[in-house]
C-alpha cells in the first residue's frame, strides 16, 4: 500500500496536456495502417512471417518502438497513461492483438529494464541500435518455471576469460524467433539459488544475432497457439551461449530486475491488452446484433441481448479499464525501477482484466450464435485471444495470491485499529481521495460503495481470524483469499466508474444508469458466492 501519493479525482480523471493529440495520433494508425493489416491477418489460422514483418514494420514506422528509450537517448519515452492507452487501441482492432506485441514487449520487457537497470555504458551501446529498429526479448520462462519463476534451471558459468557462458532451454519467449537481443534470467550462484531461491539469479545481455551465427543459439522452434498468432512465442536453447553484459546486481537480478519489470507491465501493457481484447469484441457484438434479424426485429431489440449480454460486456469493460486506469496512473506516479509501492494495484487490474476478458469474448460469440462458431467473423479469433491476459506474466491465480499478501500485510501492520467508519473510507489501498469531486461522500453511501467496503472488511476479517482458513505458507493461500480479491477488485471498479461519471470525467462520460447498477450488481454477486461458499 502506498501512502505517499492520493489519487484525486483531477489525478485520476483529467486528460493531460498532450493526451489527447497522442491518443489522435494512435486513432489514426490504428485505422490508417494498422486496420487493413489486421483484416489481412485474419484469413492465416497460422503464423505468416509475412504479416510478421510487415507489423514490425509498420508499428516501427510509426515510432512504437521508441516509446520506453528516454528522450536523452533519442528516443520518445511516453508515459504509462499513454502506453496503455495505446495498447487498448492496437489490440482494439479485431485481430490486432497479436500484431503488435512484438514490438510491444520489446518495450515493456526489453528497453523499459535495460533503461531502468542498464549501466551507462550499456545504454549508450545500445541506444543507437534499438533506435534503428533492433529490438530484443525477454527469456525468463522455462518450460517447469512459469509462474514459478525461481523454478528456472538456466546455469551461467564464468569462465576463466571472465565471459558469462548460459545454457539452458527457455520457452514462450515473446518474439524469441527473430529478436536481435535477449535478456536472459539464469542461475549464477548454486549455492545461493538453493538457500534462497529468490536469489543467486543474474539477468544476462545475449546478443541473439552473433549466437545464432556460432551456433550456440538456437531460436526456429516457434509453438503452435490457438490464439495470439502472428506473434511468434518461441523456444530459445542455450548452449554455452556467451553474454556481452549483465543487467542489475549480480546474484540479484530477479529481485531487483525481473519483478519490477512484470510488476510494470502486467498493470499496464497486459491489463491494456485485455481491455483492448474486451472492447473489440463489444463492438463486433453490438454491430452484429444490429443487423441480425429474428422474429422480425434485429436482435439488439430482445431484451436477453441488449439487456442481458451486451450490458453485461460493456460493464465488464468499465471496470477493467477503471481499474487499468489507477494502475497506469500509479505507475507514473513514482520513480523508474521499482513498482512495489502500486504493485498491488497492477496485480488487481491484471486479475481483473485477465479474468473478465473472458467472459466478455465468451459472450460476445454468444451474441453470434451459430455465426460466431465459424471463421468467417472475428469473435472466435478475439475469444482465443483472450485466454492468454489470465495466463502470461502471472497467471491470475498469482496475481490474486499477491493482492490477498498485502490485505494481510495490512492487518499485521496494525492499521486497522481506527474506528470502522474510517478505515472503510481509506483501505485497504488508500491511493485515491475523491474530496475534490464535489458531493462524491453523499454519492458514495447513497450507492452503497461505503457499505459495500465494510462488507468486504467483514469478509476479509472472518477469513483472516476464523481459525478456518489458517495461512500456512503465503505461497499457498487458502481459497476464500482468492475468491475475495477477486470481489474487491470488482468493487474497486465499479466505484471508479461512479466517481468518474459523477465528476465528468471523459473516460466515463457516456456510462448509462445501466452499466452502474449492472457494475454493483457483479459486486454483490461476488461477494454472495464468496460467503454462501465459504463463511455460512
Amino acid at each position: 500500500m502506498s501512502d505517499t501519493v492520493v489519487l484525486s479525482g483531477a489525478k485520476l480523471f483529467d486528460k493531460r496536456e498532450f493526451e489527447p493529440e497522442m491518443d489522435e495520433e494512435f486513432d489514426r494508425f490504428c485505422e490508417n495502417d494498422l486496420k487493413p493489416l489486421a483484416t489481412e491477418a485474419l484469413k492465416h489460422s497460422e503464423l505468416s512471417e509475412e504479416i510478421f514483418d510487415e507489423s514490425v514494420r509498420i508499428f516501427q514506422k510509426f515510432g512504437a518502438h521508441t516509446f520506453a528509450i528516454p528522450q536523452e537517448y533519442g528516443g520518445q519515452q511516453i508515459p504509462a497513461r499513454m502506453m496503455t492507452s495505446f495498447t487498448r487501441k492496437v489490440c482494439g482492432v479485431p485481430g490486432a492483438a497479436d500484431l503488435g506485441l512484438s514490438v510491444g514487449a520489446g518495450n515493456s520487457l526489453f528497453n523499459a529494464p535495460l533503461f531502468n537497470f542498464g549501466s551507462e555504458e550499456l545504454k549508450k551501446q545500445l541506444a543507437p541500435e534499438l533506435l534503428s529498429g533492433k529490438d530484443g526479448c525477454f527469456a525468463q520462462t522455462e518450460g517447469e518455471a512459469g509462474s514459478h519463476v525461481t523454478g528456472i534451471r538456466a546455469r551461467a558459468i564464468l569462465g576463466q576469460d571472465g565471459i558469462w557462458r548460459i545454457t539452458g532451454t527457455k520457452r514462450f519467449i515473446t518474439g524469441g524467433w527473430k529478436a536481435n537481443y535477449a535478456l536472459v534470467l539464469a542461475i549464477s550462484d548454486p549455492l545461493m539459488h538453493q538457500a534462497n531461491e529468490d536469489t543467486g539469479m543474474t539477468v544476462f545481455v545475449v546478443d541473439c544475432d552473433n549466437e545464432r551465427v556460432r551456433g550456440t543459439l538456437d531460436t526456429s522452434k516457434n509453438e503452435h497457439k490457438i490464439g495470439l498468432t502472428h506473434s511468434p512465442t518461441t523456444e530459445m536453447i542455450f548452449n554455452e551461449t556467451p553474454a556481452f553484459a549483465t543487467l542489475g546486481p549480480l546474484h540479484d537480478g530477479y529481485r531487483k530486475v525481473n519483478l519490477t519489470t512484470l510488476g510494470d507491465s502486467r498493470g499496464t501493457v497486459i491489463a491494456g491488452q485485455a481491455v483492448g481484447i474486451g472492447e473489440s469484441a463489444y463492438r463486433e457484438a453490438f454491430a452484429y446484433a444490429k443487423e441480425r434479424k429474428a422474429f422480425g426485429e434485429s436482435i439488439y431489440e430482445k431484451h436477453a441481448i441488449k439487456d442481458g449480454l451486451l450490458l453485461d460486456m460493456e460493464t465488464r469493460n468499465r471496470i477493467m479499464w477503471a481499474l487499468t486506469l489507477q494502475s497506469c496512473t500509479l505507475k507514473d506516479a513514482f520513480p523508474k525501477g521499482d513498482s512495489r509501492p502500486y504493485e498491488a494495484q497492477a496485480s488487481l487490474a491484471k486479475l481483473v482484466s485477465g479474468e473478465y476478458v473472458r467472459k466478455v469474448a465468451t459472450k460476445g460469440l454468444q451474441v453470434h450464435g451459430g455465426n460466431g462458431y465459424i471463421c468467417d467473423y472475428p469473435i472466435g479469433r478475439i475469444l482465443n485471444d483472450s485466454y492468454i491476459t489470465a495466463i502470461y506474466e502471472g497467471t491470475s491465480q498469482i496475481q490474486s495470491m499477491l493482492v490477498a499478501r498485502k490485505f494481510l500485510q495490512v492487518f499485521q501492520s496494525g492499521a486497522l485499529n481506527a474506528e470502522t467508519e474510517e478505515v472503510i473510507r481509506i483501505w485497504p489501498f488508500a491511493e485515491y481521495n475523491f474530496e475534490d469531486i464535489n458531493g462524491w461522500e453523499n454519492l458514495a453511501t447513497e450507492m452503497g460503495v461505503l457499505e459495500r467496503r465494510a462488507r468486504f472488511l467483514s469478509d476479509l476479517n472472518s477469513i483472516a481470524f476464523s481459525g478456518k482458513f489458517p495461512v500456512e505458507n503465503f505461497k499457498n493461500l487458502p481459497a476464500p483469499y482468492f475468491a475475495i480479491t477477486e470481489a474487491f477488485g470488482a468493487l474497486e471498479g465499479a466505484t471508479i466508474i461512479s466517481a468518474g461519471r459523477h465528476y465528468g470525467a471523459e473516460e466515463f462520460s457516456d456510462v448509462s444508469d445501466e452499466v452502474v447498477r449492472r457494475a454493483f450488481a457483479i459486486v454483490d454477486g461476488e461477494f454472495e458466492q464468496l460467503e454462501s461458499t465459504y463463511l455460512r
